[in-house]
Formats: C-alpha cells, structure tokens, sequence
C-alpha cells in the first residue's frame, strides 16, 4: 500500500485533552527504549488525549475522510532533544495507518469509529482494549491559534523528532467521555476548524553512553 510522502496537511475538528500531572504518575515504560520522561514546572509534565474526525479538502495530503485516537503518554527527553510521546493511537483508515507507523514510527492499532454530535466519537479496538467516547462542549472562545508542538520517538529503531501544527479557532471546553481517565489536571481543547501539518522526521543522534 502506498502512501503519500511527508508533509501530510489534513483538515477537521480536533479535540485536545491536556492533561498537567505530576512527574511521578507519568510511566516511562511507556516511552522508547533510552528516552525518559522530563518534568517541568512543580516537577509536572504534559500527556493526554488527541481526538480527530478529518474532512479531505483540496490540499490534504489523503483523500478520504477518516478519524484518530492517540494517547500521550508525557514529555520526555533524548539527550539534547526534548518533546511529547505518543505512545499509541487508533485509526480507522489502512493508508493512514500505515504512513503513521513507517514515516513517524507511530503505535497505530485500527479501531472502528462513530461520531457522536458534531465534535464527539466513538472508538472501539476489542483487540487492543479500547472502548471509549468523549463528545467536546464548546465554553470559551480563547481566539486564533497556530501552535507546534515538538514530539520525540523511535521509528524502524532509530531516534527520530517531529512536529505538528494545529492552525485554527480554538475554544476552552467541558466533556463528556467514558472509558478513559485523566492522571492530572485537564485542560479540554477544541479547534472546530483545524488545519493539520505533520511535518516530515528527521534523525536525532544517539547521546553518550551515560547521558
């Protein structure tokens, strides 16, 4: 199966679940072998929840409509390099799936998918243990946002960095959701009308022994 070359830009709603939890309760086995997690403020680190339904317009990278569910599991470090895991994500479409896991070395399992509302979904993996829904109510308009966020991982074994671009409307929400959980303080955000860039890997050096 072949599949489009990075940069990939999609387009659709995304909803952001930002969980702020402390540097204790975050789990390193979730991370690729070497890395380790890095702590910020209060000795606190970001993880949560991305929640995607995505519409194909004229400069999408792929073609069809399709929808995703990642968990980040923190922030972590390699060496120099610093950035966010995602430690594994359902999708409902086989070309997105495996672009994911051979461009970015992403963790990607199929799910089945429904739209629950107009900014809500439901995705089950009986295989891999998944069952959940969450449906984002729009509270507080917070403006235009274009925000990068930097990701760090292993791809085909090699440590790789990434980025993606959210460009959009962003809201502060409430959720609705079942069968998943926060570990820390959560910040639910929406981006009703979202640009996505996926910007392409590039290969990050493997640190000294004992860094």
């Amino acid at each position: 199966m072949s599949f489009p070359a990075p940069p990939w830009v999609l387009h659709g709603w995304v909803g952001l679940l930002v969980d702020w939890l402390a540097l204790d309760r975050a789990k390193e086995a979730l991370l690729p072998e070497g890395f380790r997690k890095k702590g910020g403020p209060m000795n606190g680190t970001l993880g949560g929840h991305y929640v995607a339904a995505y519409t194909p317009r004229a400069d999408s990278s792929l073609d069809f409509p399709f929808h995703e569910f990642g968990f980040l599991s923190s922030q972590c470090v390699y060496g120099n390099e610093k950035g966010l895991h995602l430690s594994r994500m359902a999708v409902d479409h086989p070309t997105a799936l495996e672009g994911g896991r051979d461009v970015w070395g992403i963790n990607k399992f199929t799910a089945a998918f429904e739209q629950a509302g107009p900014f809500g979904l439901k995705a089950s993996s009986p295989e891999n243990r998944l069952d959940v829904s969450v449906t984002f109510h729009k509270r507080l308009p917070l403006g235009w946002w274009k925000i990068t966020f930097p990701f760090l991982n292993r791809c085909q074994g090699a440590p790789i960095r990434f980025a993606v671009t959210l460009k959009g409307f962003a809201f502060l929400c409430t959720v609705s959701r079942k069968g998943f959980h926060h570990n820390g303080r959560l910040i639910p955000l929406l981006f009703p009308n979202c640009r996505i860039l996926i910007h392409p890997p590039e290969s990050i050096p493997e640190p000294p022994p004992g860094w």
